[in-house]
């Protein structure tokens, strides 16, 4: 975007096409966002303090019990399925996202 261009632009978002981001609020006030991606992925990240607790303390509830003193290169599907069978059946929502929060860590 040229300088010309940002100035035109009325409240909104938008994009140059490489990742930069103008944000325009109705009150005319303007920001830059930058989306970095790696490797063709965007890194993962939370969308509030709220959610980044939910993270942590899900992860010290269920899984650190099982796996927290072992090395990542140590842990085996055994291991994953101990901290995850109690929970399928009453806590299947749970169960899905420890799954999905173990999986990001071991990549």
């Amino acid at each position: 975007m040229t300088p010309r261009k940002v100035g035109d632009r009325r409240s909104g978002k938008h994009e140059d096409g490489g990742g930069l981001r103008l944000v325009v609020s109705r009150t005319g006030a303007r920001k830059w966002i930058l989306r970095f991606t790696l490797h063709g992925k965007r890194q993962h990240g939370w969308t509030n303090a709220k959610h980044a607790r939910q993270w942590v303390n899900t992860l010290k509830t269920y899984a650190w019990p099982v796996i927290g003193s072992k090395r990542v290169d140590a842990v085996t599907t055994e291991d994953i399925l101990k901290v995850l069978s109690p929970l399928w059946i009453g806590k299947t929502e749970t169960a899905k996202q420890v799954r999905t929060r173990i999986e990001n860590i071991l990549d």
